[in-house]
C-alpha cells in the first residue's frame, strides 16, 4: 500500500469516526476481509468445540471498537492495532467462559513454549490470561509498542513475519528483531512473576 493510499484510508477512518455514514460503510468494506482473514487464521487452529466463526469474531470486534474508538485514527496501523486488541480480548473472554463452563474456575499454568509457537487454541488463551501473559504484553506495550504489536500478531493471530510486516507496514527484518525482543521480554516477565 502506497503512502497516499494509507493516508486516504486514514481519512476514511476519521470521517467514519466523525459520523459520516458513507465513510463508515466504505471503511468496513475496505477492511472487513482483512479482519475476517485474521480471525479465520486464529480459528483454524482452534478445536471445533469453540463454536466460533470468523464472521462472528469480526462482528464482535466491530461492536467492541464502536464502544471504545479514539477521537482520531493516526494511521491504518493504529486502526488495525486497535482491532487486534479488541479481537484478542474477545478471544480471551470467550476462552475464559468456555474454560469456566468446561472445567470449573480453576487456574492452569501456561508453558513458556507457547511464546515460541504462537497461540494454538482458545484454552491457551485462557491460560495466557490466568498466567499473566496478557498483562506481560500490556507491560511490553508501555516499553516498546512495536514489539508488543508484533507479539500480538505472531502469538495471537499466528501470522508469519511477512504477514506481520504487511499489517504493520514495516520490513520483515524489523519484525524479526521485534519478535526476538518480545519473546525474551515476555519470558523474563513471566519467569519473574511466577507464583
Amino acid at each position: 500500500m502506497s503512502e497516499d493510499q494509507a493516508q486516504q484510508l486514514t481519512q476514511i477512518f476519521n470521517a467514519a469516526l466523525e459520523g459520516d455514514e458513507q465513510a463508515a460503510r466504505r471503511m468496513w468494506g475496505l477492511i472487513y476481509e482483512d479482519l475476517r482473514n485474521l480471525a479465520a487464521n486464529v480459528l483454524r487452529r482452534d478445536s471445533p468445540a469453540s463454536g466460533l466463526e470468523a464472521t462472528q469474531v469480526v462482528h464482535e470486534v466491530f461492536l467492541r471498537m464502536s464502544q471504545s474508538s479514539p477521537e482520531k485514527w493516526d494511521s491504518r496501523r493504529h486502526f488495525f492495532g486497535s482491532a487486534i486488541r479488541a479481537m484478542e480480548q474477545f478471544l480471551v473472554d470467550h476462552a475464559r467462559e468456555r474454560k469456566a463452563i468446561k472445567r470449573g474456575s480453576g487456574r492452569a499454568p501456561i508453558s513458556l513454549s507457547v511464546l515460541a509457537g504462537e497461540l494454538a487454541d482458545f484454552d491457551h488463551a485462557a491460560s495466557a490470561e490466568s498466567s499473566g501473559l496478557i498483562t506481560a504484553i500490556e507491560e511490553l506495550d508501555r516499553i516498546d509498542s512495536d514489539a508488543a504489536d508484533t507479539a500480538r500478531l505472531r502469538w495471537l493471530m499466528g501470522l508469519s513475519n511477512g504477514q506481520v510486516a504487511l499489517v504493520l507496514e514495516c520490513s520483515v527484518q524489523k519484525v524479526r528483531r521485534d519478535w526476538t525482543f518480545a519473546r525474551a521480554f515476555l519470558q523474563r516477565h513471566l519467569a519473574a512473576h511466577v507464583d
